[in-house]
């Protein structure tokens, strides 16, 4: 069965992360790649590590809003998925940083 997967672009997704600061901005690209470059505040969690352990740990809260990006948008879709499997129910796939033109730091 395929999952439909809810995204919103780039500039809606920006506008909402600056009014509402109960948003989850999740990266799942690897930690080298976090480094190289990331979206402030957002937290990592690579790909490879979203379990059910993981992911109780790190965000708890199921219903949480959730936007989740990656390097061009790939591994974003599938992260989606596998949160879906885990119960978490209010997410959505802001695509890749690669397109991201706002504010990104290093380190």
């Amino acid at each position: 069965m395929r999952i439909k997967v809810r995204t919103v672009d780039q500039e809606y997704a920006k506008q909402n992360l600056e009014e509402n600061k109960n948003i989850i901005l999740l990266d799942v690209r690897t930690v080298e790649e976090y480094k190289e470059i990331h979206i402030p505040g957002s937290i990592l969690i690579p790909l490879d590590e979203i379990t059910k352990e993981n992911m109780e740990k790190k965000i708890p809260d199921k219903q949480a809003l959730i936007y989740i990006h990656c390097r061009s948008g790939g591994r974003s879709k599938i992260a989606y998925g596998l949160l879906r499997e885990l119960g978490y129910t209010n997410m959505y796939d802001i695509g890749g940083i690669n397109t991201w033109s706002y504010e990104t730091e290093r380190g």
